[in-house]
């Protein structure tokens, strides 16, 4: 079996997911900015699952694209998808919250700014080991 058989088999799954999440989040898209104009998805929900196989399964921006349109979720090229996944931050930060508060967990207070980072390897020809390492903030 193919990788996006695989895919969507795991997606199968949708509304199991769904029911895990907090009352109004697809408004709540919305709300924050996250779905200011449908175009190249259906909805809240396309967008959600476009984002977590980025998230989730770890698949590159391309990758996630590809995927995307292969599961009919939307048609967007890799840089869209870095677009929605930036425009997102705040409504997937209040998933999040709403998600641990419904299970009562407290929200830690750090004090400090959590910050995600992109990283690439590089070896060069004939190095046992990586010689570089490019990083990128992505927040």
């Amino acid at each position: 079996m193919n990788q996006a058989g695989t895919v969507v088999e795991e997606l199968d799954d949708w509304e199991v997911l769904c029911s895990f999440l907090p009352e109004g989040w697809e408004q709540k898209a919305r709300d924050f900015g996250a779905l200011t104009r449908a175009r190249g998805i259906s909805g809240a929900g396309a967008l959600l699952r476009i984002l977590l196989i980025h998230i989730a399964m770890g698949c590159s921006l391309a990758e996630t694209s590809v995927r995307a349109e292969q599961l009919g979720l939307g048609r967007l090229n890799p840089t869209a998808v870095y677009k929605r996944l930036r425009s997102a931050e705040e409504w997937l930060r209040w998933l999040a919250e709403q998600m641990r508060s419904d299970l009562g967990m407290v929200s830690p207070s750090v004090g400090r700014r959590v910050r995600a980072v992109d990283a690439t390897s590089i070896s060069e020809q004939g190095s046992t080991g990586t010689d570089w390492r490019i990083t990128t903030p992505l927040t």
